[in-house]
């Protein structure tokens, strides 16, 4: 029966950890969109986690975190984009892939290298494809559908850059 109890406990450890690795994952991408949005902007910048709302609300100098609950499927950053120039927008959208792909880089390093004998290959395998898997979703040029849940109708990383840089909409249904 030990075998058992040690199974059910390495399951919900594993559980855990991958949950709050997408929740870092999220974070970490919205941290991509921040980061060159404090730079290029003189306004706040606020990063909402895991709902529309602004539940709890973390400052930290211009950049403002809200904190609605531990939903990792669902992030955005807001900026204001007056007197941005398109390069610098193209820069903010591409924020959140360049930090997503440099996660996947640390990954796939740590995979190779294993350094983690404790931590199973399969989990940082999982995390690796986890975050490959959102730079190409975010990268690819789509509108999100109904199937994207809190997206849907809105742009990808990728269709707002081709926006930006072709100076017209361009229609991906």
């Amino acid at each position: 029966m030990i075998g058992g109890v040690e199974i059910l406990i390495q399951f919900i450890f594993t559980a855990i950890l991958i949950f709050l690795f997408l929740y870092f994952m999220l974070i970490f991408h919205e941290s991509g969109h921040a980061f060159f949005a404090i730079i290029f902007t003189n306004h706040e910048v606020k990063i909402r986690l895991g709902g529309y709302s602004d539940k709890k609300i973390f400052k930290i100098g211009r950049l403002i975190v809200c904190l609605n609950g531990f939903n990792p499927w669902y992030g955005t950053v807001q900026w204001n984009t007056e007197s941005l120039s398109n390069i610098k927008r193209v820069f903010i959208y591409l924020g959140g892939p360049i930090f997503t792909i440099s996660l996947s880089c640390v990954l796939w390093w740590l995979m190779k290298s294993n350094i983690f004998l404790y931590l199973s290959n399969y989990i940082l395998q999982f995390m690796f494809i986890s975050s490959v898997w959102q730079f190409i979703i975010t990268m690819a040029p789509i509108k999100y559908t109904r199937l994207w849940d809190a997206y849907e109708g809105m742009n990808s990383d990728g269709l707002n850059i081709l926006n930006i840089l072709f100076k017209e909409k361009i229609n991906i249904n």
